[in-house]
This record gives C-alpha cells, sequence and structure tokens, in this order.
C-alpha cells in the first residue's frame, strides 16, 4: 500500500491575487470567490514557512492554513 501525499492549503482574503502570487514557485494558486488558494503537494515545513513569509512581504492576509490529508 503506498502513502498517500499530504497537501498544504494557505487561504488568502484576497481577489486577484494569481499577479501577485506569481512568484510562489512550486504552489497551485486558485481564485475561490474573495479568497485565492495556495496549495502544494508535499509541502515541507520550510515550503510552508517560506509562503507565509511572502504572504507576509506582500501585505496579504492569511484566512487560514491546513494540512489536507487525502488517504480519508
Amino acid at each position: 500500500m503506498s502513502a498517500v501525499p499530504e497537501i498544504a492549503e494557505i487561504t488568502l482574503r484576497c481577489r486577484g491575487a494569481r499577479r501577485l502570487t506569481a512568484g510562489f514557485g512550486g504552489w497551485e494558486v486558485e481564485g475561490r470567490g474573495p479568497f485565492t488558494i495556495l496549495r502544494r503537494v508535499e509541502a515541507t515545513t520550510d515550503d510552508v514557512h517560506a509562503a507565509l513569509s511572502q504572504v507576509g512581504d506582500l501585505g496579504l492576509e492569511i484566512e487560514s492554513f491546513r494540512r489536507v490529508d487525502l488517504s480519508h
């Protein structure tokens, strides 16, 4: 049985952040209504910290962060 990868999701409270988040290498960017979601499969703690630092540098507001376990 192979392990199912975990996904890290950072939800930002902003619209149209795709242009602002273009520099988030390795992260998928999705607009969802008033939110922008950054998603990365098998993100390490360092990946998450780097992305959160970038979010702060851009002055974007974080709505939530979660790790999604796809095995359930």
